[in-house]
């Protein structure tokens, strides 16, 4: 017997065996495009959590390669490779290194540097004044500047406001000499 005799026969039997056979394949066709497509979403998640991942990296580093100040070479190059510090961390790190260099530096100057030497009177009897009544204008704004360790600019606006009198004298003889031509 042949398939078309058989469904002649029995047709009833023929068509529960077609549509339990059309059951069947839908679902092992839908298990398997599942199954699939489960597998594809998961390659495609995990390649772009990798793209992420390396971008959020490179970009990481790039912040903390943006902040190299020199002579910090090294703490650079340990912050980019140690996968954890963000370049707001690695801006804190080097104020603070630099900070410590600057500190240092400051510490050997004063242990090393040269003293400063105490005013001698220009009257020839040695002894020193004290006072800043003998002291023009420019004596003390230099006395402010080594006393504060600022700016001439700084020193000399402190120097007017405590010293009005000296500062009209210094302009009013500036104020001559250029109308004298010297």
């Amino acid at each position: 017997m042949d398939l078309k005799e058989f469904k002649e026969r029995y047709p009833d039997i023929a068509q529960l065996i077609h549509d339990e056979g059309v059951t069947v394949g839908k679902a092992e066709g839908l298990a398997e495009g599942e199954a699939a497509g489960i597998e594809k979403g998961a390659a495609q998640a995990q390649d772009e959590a990798l793209k992420t991942g390396a971008q959020a990296e490179r970009a990481r580093i790039k912040g903390i390669q943006d902040l190299a100040i020199p002579g910090h070479e090294a703490l650079i190059e340990q912050m980019k490779f140690d996968g954890e510090t963000t370049p707001e961390q690695a801006a804190v790190k080097l104020v603070q290194a630099e900070n410590a260099v600057r500190q240092n530096a400051a510490d050997a100057l004063a242990a090393d540097g040269i003293k400063p030497v105490a005013h001698v009177a220009t009257d020839g009897s040695g002894a020193d004044e004290g006072g800043d009544d003998d002291k023009t204008f420019e004596q003390l704004v230099a006395d402010y500047m080594a006393e504060h360790g600022c700016s001439r600019a700084k020193a000399i606006s402190a120097t007017v406001k405590a010293y009005p009198e000296k500062h009209q004298a210094y302009v009013d003889g500036a104020n001559k000499n250029r109308k004298d031509g010297k």
